[in-house]
């Protein structure tokens, strides 16, 4: 059966076409897989995602990833669900995928396996019953020795090419290795491989790229002849994410997510229209937001880093909103451009997700500003600017939510909370050394309010 879908999907461009479809196709498809990134070592991430969008947690607790290098190829194994025949048919298509009607999946521009491209021209996938691949060298040629006379004539001043990167051809596994606990294996052959090794383990270097990743729990290493080079863990207990690299702690989160932030009914007619909108946006009727903040040695929460401060959409971005980011990690589907490294500034939908961040984080903060007693040091500012859609839109939902979301505790009792407008903040203890009643009734004094000192 494996045979008969593999020839089905070769047959629409060797039997249902012509040479000149053919070649623009093969032309656009490299100009695709060579424009998503700057990095090209950074086609692990799009092979990794695709990991964790196959992933069942009810058959595995952990996603685990293998990548080795061995001799002439790059193999990226993991123990995600095998192929479906869709699976198949997608990653042989552009931009049809069976992602794109799923809100659940991270991918949905049917692109991003295109990346492997940028590095090779021979990749074999076995997964199941199925193992083919895609190789230029197969097809060179092709037109030459197969040009028929409804073609017209063939210019000789014109190259004639097959889209290889999405003909599969029924193929061997390339090389002998153990994959006996891995269910999806790509081979990617590679002209030099110890650049890349290098680029890779900087890739690996930092292991929070795994903190908003579906999985709760995962394992991925990369090996080369034999020595592991690097090896990153997630571990997720509760709302508490555990992030390693090579048996040590590299960061401990705080997490939280609303699976379900409803999308307002007034927004639909304008998502629907804006043309940046994946299909599998325009329908849907809700969004999952996520938020992460640090902790640090002593289980306080602590401010980000902005150096670390980047937008995340499951993977991070290298988007900052703002000057230096917020000081908390903000994950969401994100419209972004192909490369998935900055936010489309105009989108009707990030600028949705932008809309709901204030009343979604405050309302966080509401639930553990009496756990966490230095909460304010993690509040984001009221503004980051008014360059672009997404900051107005931000700063005008941040005032909403400030008015409305009582999150300040009392100093008194912690689990009851105030409005910001009816709190004063003594960051400094100025309470501890002058008196409560003294410091309020110069608050009072001084600013024309009336706080009264029993309720702090």
């Amino acid at each position: 059966m494996s045979n008969i879908l593999l020839k089905k999907l070769a047959e629409r461009y060797t039997l249902n076409t012509n040479p000149d479809v053919a070649t623009t196709v093969e032309q656009g498809l490299m100009q695709l897989s060579s424009g998503i990134y700057t990095e090209e070592e950074r086609f692990i991430f799009e092979l990794l995602q695709n990991a964790v969008d196959s992933y069942d947690e009810m058959t595995n607790e952990t996603l685990t990833i293998k990548i080795m290098i061995e001799g002439d190829y790059l193999v990226f194994m993991h123990n995600g669900a095998t192929f479906s025949q869709r699976d198949i048919e997608g990653i042989c298509d552009i931009g049809n995928g069976n992602k794109a009607k799923d809100t659940k999946k991270i991918g949905y521009k049917g692109i991003g396996f295109k990346s492997v491209f940028m590095r090779s021209t021979c990749v074999t996938i076995k997964t199941g019953e199925y193992c083919f691949m895609f190789d230029k060298q197969y097809w060179e040629g092709f037109w030459e020795r197969n040009w028929k006379k409804e073609y017209g004539i063939k210019s000789d001043e014109k190259v004639y090419l097959m889209p290889w990167q999405i003909i599969p051809i029924e193929a061997n596994e390339p090389i002998s290795l153990d994959t006996s606990n891995y269910n999806v294996i790509t081979y990617i052959k590679i002209t030099n491989t110890s650049s890349l090794e290098n680029k890779i383990v900087k890739l690996l270097s930092n292991s929070q790229f795994l903190l908003f990743l579906r999985c709760k729990n995962i394992q991925m290493t990369f090996v080369s002849n034999n020595d592991i080079l690097a090896n990153v863990n997630k571990k997720c207990n509760d709302n508490i994410v555990i992030l390693s690299s090579n048996g040590k702690e590299d960061s401990r989160w705080l997490t939280y997510t609303n699976p379900e932030v409803e999308i307002p009914k007034e927004l639909y007619s304008d998502i629907k229209a804006d043309i940046n909108t994946p299909q599998k946006l325009k329908d849907a009727k809700t969004f999952d937001l996520s938020f992460a903040i640090q902790i640090d040695n002593n289980s306080k929460i602590k401010s980000l880093d902005k150096e670390n401060a980047v937008i995340y959409t499951y993977l991070p971005t290298s988007f900052k909103f703002g000057n230096e980011g917020f000081p908390f990690l903000v994950n969401a589907n994100f419209i972004t451009d192909a490369g998935r490294q900055q936010l489309h500034k105009d989108s009707e939908w990030n600028k949705l997700i932008f809309s709901k961040i204030p009343s979604e984080y405050l309302n966080w903060m509401k639930e553990i500003s009496s756990t966490f007693s230095n909460y304010y040091e993690v509040l984001p500012k009221k503004s980051y600017g008014s360059n672009n859609a997404l900051e107005e839109t931000f700063a005008t939902e941040m005032v909403k939510a400030i008015n409305d979301i009582a999150f300040i505790p009392r100093a008194n009792n912690a689990k009851s909370k105030v409005l910001a407008s009816s709190a004063v903040m003594d960051k400094m203890g100025m309470s501890e050394a002058i008196s409560k009643k003294l410091l309020t009734t110069h608050i009072n004094r001084t600013y024309n309010k009336d706080f009264s000192e029993k309720f702090c």
